[in-house]
């Protein structure tokens, strides 16, 4: 996957990285409808403008979703650093937080990151139509995100960026 994103520097560069967060969010309901769960993956923005995917390792499988998050989480952070990423996004079927759900219901969580705001959005987790059958808007309806959660980013991660 290399999908072309505005230049950085450009007045639309922001709606160029909402394509980001928007296209993890489709793969995410896509694979929920497809596989009946969403196992950890991230996209991220390199230096030139491109949207590269990452996946989780497969000696990783076996181990939880929260793990296997973690250590995507770990990889795009160091690449932030390393190679002066623009943004990234991660997503995975998890838990909702305990500030935000008490019952702390399985959810499918995205979280974008970029050098001036954090995103995280949250699914509630539901068993997906059979395959056999198309999706209906019922069906879309009920993978519909939470209201987002959006913080400064953290400017250490993208503090590269800046020099």
């Amino acid at each position: 996957m290399a999908l072309p994103l505005l230049e950085p520097d450009s007045e639309f560069a922001d709606f160029g990285l909402l394509e980001l967060l928007d296209l993890c969010t489709r793969n995410a309901r896509e694979r929920l409808i497809r596989f009946g769960t969403v196992w950890p993956f991230g996209a991220y923005v390199c230096p030139a403008g491109y949207v590269r995917a990452l996946e989780s390792d497969p000696k990783n499988y076996a181990l939880p979703h929260y793990a296997q998050y973690e250590i995507l989480h770990d990889r795009l952070v160091a690449m932030a650093w390393d190679e002066r990423l623009i943004a990234y996004a991660l997503v995975a079927q998890i838990n909702v937080p305990e500030e935000i759900d008490p019952a702390r219901t399985q959810s499918i969580r995205v979280h974008f990151e970029s050098p001036s705001v954090s995103t995280y959005l949250y699914t509630p987790f539901v068993a997906p139509p059979c395959r056999a059958m198309p999706p209906t808007r019922a069906d879309w309806a009920r993978t519909r995100f939470l209201e987002a959660f959006t913080t400064a980013a953290n400017p250490n991660v993208f503090e590269s960026l800046r020099g």
